[in-house]
């Protein structure tokens, strides 16, 4: 989901991991985000630690913007929090590196 910031957010069930869903689902969702020419880049981030969410991240193709300490809500911890960035230019250049975006369907 992106939301009214321009931040993707994404969290699946532990039995849904690593079976590609959250990379094809954000895929989905960019390219309904960037599809509209008055929406503009999109964040992200995932905790130092996460690799499988960066390893997502960076597959779609966002970009390293900072590394900050962040209190995480679940546990109220302070951790380091990797912020991402995939800008409207690079999206398209995605597609063609073979993340395949369909376009979305017409709402209802």
């Amino acid at each position: 989901m992106i939301g009214n910031g321009g931040e993707l957010g994404y969290w699946l069930a532990r039995r849904f991991w690593g079976r590609g869903y959250a990379a094809e689902a954000a895929a989905a969702v960019l390219n309904a985000h960037f599809i509209d020419p008055n929406l503009g880049d999109v964040e992200s981030g995932h905790y130092v630690g996460n690799q499988a969410s960066g390893r997502v991240l960076t597959k779609i193709g966002f970009r390293h913007i900072e590394t900050i300490n962040w209190q995480a809500q679940s546990t109220g911890q302070v951790q380091q929090l990797i912020r991402v960035r995939l800008s409207r230019l690079d999206w398209p250049t995605r597609q063609l590196a073979g993340m395949e975006a369909k376009p979305a369907p017409p709402l209802a």
